[in-house]
């Protein structure tokens, strides 16, 4: 149990996971607390889904783009947040590096296939968004009373972080919650990261 720590979601805070303010009016839709209040649960958002299918990569840049596979990785992770797992997955599976293995890994992690998302997590290596994640960790959560929490403070690891996800599925749960603020806040950081070197 969390004991009385209260987790606040961001999405229902005034504070977004991710600066809107890098990224093109076109894309705001995406960002809103709604989406990411749904992120993860299985329910396709149907009206977004509808814009994305007519979006290409160069759809979501307001300036040429500069490395086509990061481009696809930011249509990857658009489909994930939408809840769209199979289109991202066919997205993700066809790019062949760190970014598209992370994308491949959280799509696994969120149908509930977590030896396979595991397997993904290993074809990374030391991600550079690693620091980031374990700093968001350290700032909000370092009360939390819980061993992979406390791991994932010191040193973020996605695979940990997926067995930390396994072990409190039931999205209602306090440590549900929690597994969903750092799957949220894990999407925000790598979308932002292969928009930025897109």
């Amino acid at each position: 149990m969390l004991a009385n720590i209260s987790i606040t979601l961001l999405f229902k805070s005034m504070n977004l996971p991710i600066d809107t303010t890098q990224f093109p009016k076109s894309l705001h839709s995406f960002f809103s607390p709604e989406v990411f209040a749904h992120f993860g649960n299985q329910q396709r958002h149907v009206e977004l889904a509808k814009s994305l299918q007519q979006l290409e990569p160069q759809d979501l840049f307001d300036h040429p783009i500069q490395n086509q596979l990061m481009a696809k990785c930011c249509l990857s992770g658009l489909w994930l947040l939408i809840n769209d797992l199979e289109r991202s997955h066919e997205i993700s599976q066809t790019i062949k590096t760190a970014e598209g293995s992370y994308w491949h890994g959280i799509m696994h992690r969120m149908e509930g296939d977590f030896w396979n998302a595991k397997y993904w997590f290993a074809q990374i290596g030391n991600h550079p968004t690693n620091q980031q994640l374990s700093e968001y960790v350290v700032e909000n959560f370092s009360t939390v009373p819980h061993a992979t929490v406390k791991s994932l403070g010191n040193e973020w690891n996605s695979a940990l972080f997926v067995d930390f996800c396994d072990e409190f599925q039931s999205p209602t749960s306090e440590w549900g919650k929690l597994c969903k603020q750092l799957a949220v806040k894990q999407w925000a950081v790598l979308f932002a990261h292969c928009y930025g070197l897109a």
